[in-house]
């Protein structure tokens, strides 16, 4: 075809209402004048990604923007649309900025906008959607009374915690991993501070939740230890070290039995308290706001609505959301005239991508992650 006449061309535009090409031809063509843009409705622009590198269509998008210039001076011109596709924007890795760029880029050079599979998608949703309705909660820590109980443990489990510091002072290095670490007051430390998080953030209620499966993992872990200090009782003496497994069951064992003991406390206290009662007195701000903005959404969708809703809680550190889950499902158990419609459930997930403060620094995208990056961006 690079060997026709312009006459041809112009016979074959007349004929044809569609013209498939290489878009090194069409460049070849406007360069000869055989194909002008006026005669153009629309340009459609297969791979259009390419337009960053040295390739056709770079020229191509050069002519355009020149008789896109002159269109401007002159209502009679008239030019083709662009439609510009490509099975992706990127094929390469690139950090967040490089992505940003990029897009920005292609976005001058073909005159558009620029939209993903899922913006496309999503768009018509959009717009039949209704609004959210977003509801911002302050937690403030209100200076209420705590309950005695509560005052009481958490001074015990400070007391406990001083107890191990004065045996063995903690590492504070933050570079020894948990197997390079023989002391047998690690696990019973770790233990006692999350208890000493949990009440703090959650209150006492989530002590009672939580204590359970922690009682059943050190259980689990004195057996072994047991097992290790039989096996080794035959060449060792009668003095027990801080070293040897036998240490590691009794302080184990020791760590259990304040667990048994707070929770057999906690569980007596609030066995017979009613709902407004348990939630205000021995809980915290944080979950008491939880629970009034699920008793509120859930009397907005029984009377306008009449239909179930879901909810979905994200929480800082993945040993919380068990206790939450616990929580909820107690509450629901204890008290179903007000909580009956909570059925919870709970996922815990990891991130593949540390976050940063300097993006250029970030890790970088694969291909697929750079395409969600911009439906995100675009939404």
């Amino acid at each position: 075809v690079l060997l026709w006449k312009k006459e041809q061309w112009l016979q074959e535009m007349r004929i044809r209402s569609v013209l498939v090409m290489h878009p090194t031809v069409f460049h070849e063509l406007l360069n000869r004048n055989y194909i002008e843009f006026p005669h153009i409705k629309l340009l459609i622009l297969d791979e259009c990604h390419q337009a960053i590198r040295d390739h056709a269509y770079g020229s191509i998008l050069k002519q355009y923007k020149s008789v896109l210039d002159r269109a401007d001076n002159n209502i009679n011109i008239r030019l083709p649309r662009l439609f510009s596709i490509t099975t992706a924007l990127l094929k390469t890795h690139c950090t967040p900025i490089q992505l940003q760029e990029r897009i920005e880029n292609l976005r001058s050079m073909f005159c558009s906008s620029i939209f993903t599979a899922t913006d496309l998608i999503c768009r018509q949703s959009n717009r039949l959607a209704k609004i959210p309705k977003e509801t911002i909660t302050v937690c403030k820590n209100t200076n209420k009374q705590q309950p005695e109980i509560a005052i009481e443990i958490t001074r015990e489990i400070y007391e406990a915690l001083d107890y191990l510091n004065k045996l063995e002072p903690p590492q504070i290095s933050s570079t020894m991993s948990p197997d390079e670490n023989s002391s047998p007051l690690t696990i019973p430390r770790q233990v006692l501070t999350e208890c000493l998080r949990l009440v703090d953030k959650l209150g006492i209620w989530a002590l009672l939740r939580s204590s359970l499966p922690i009682i059943t993992q050190l259980e689990r872990l004195s057996s072994i230890a047991i097992e290790q200090s039989t096996a080794s009782s035959s060449s060792s003496s009668h003095h027990i070290s801080l070293s040897s497994p036998r240490a590691y069951s009794l302080f184990l064992d020791w760590t259990c039995t304040l667990l048994r003991l707070w929770r057999s406390r906690i569980k007596t206290v609030i066995e017979t308290l009613d709902s407004n009662t348990l939630i205000e007195q021995y809980t915290t701000s944080k979950l008491r706001s939880l629970f009034d903005i699920l008793k509120r959404f859930q009397s907005d969708a029984t009377s306008v609505h009449s239909r179930r809703w879901s909810a979905i809680i994200f929480v800082d550190r993945k040993q919380e959301t068990a206790v939450l889950n616990a929580l909820l499902k107690d509450a629901a158990k204890r008290f179903p005239d007000e909580y009956s419609f909570m059925r919870p459930n709970f996922l815990i997930g990891y991130s593949t991508m540390q976050p940063t403060e300097d993006l250029s620094t970030s890790q970088h995208i694969q291909p697929m992650d750079s395409r969600k990056q911009v439906c995100r961006k675009r939404r």
